[in-house]
């Protein structure tokens, strides 16, 4: 378990700020070493069989398979 070295919270969980407005993609915040966040809006979302609705962890370029830019970094 690594920890945001600004914040202090895991770098594996995603975590949201500025009024849940921006979200932190686990992949990209492991690649660069502080949490990386992207619009929440752009992760797109999922449904479980029983019809729960949640948000995607990672970034949507990162589940491609390609490297993402984030827009901003944990400060």
């Amino acid at each position: 378990m690594d920890n945001c070295p600004i914040c202090g919270e895991d770098l594996a969980k995603s975590v949201y700020i500025r009024d849940n407005r921006y979200k932190s993609c686990p992949n990209c915040s492991k690649k660069h070493g502080v949490h990386a966040y992207f619009l929440t809006d752009s992760f797109g979302i999922r449904h479980h069989e029983d019809g729960t609705v949640f948000i995607q962890s990672w970034c949507p370029v990162c589940r491609s398979g390609k490297a993402g830019n984030p827009i901003l970094f944990c400060r």
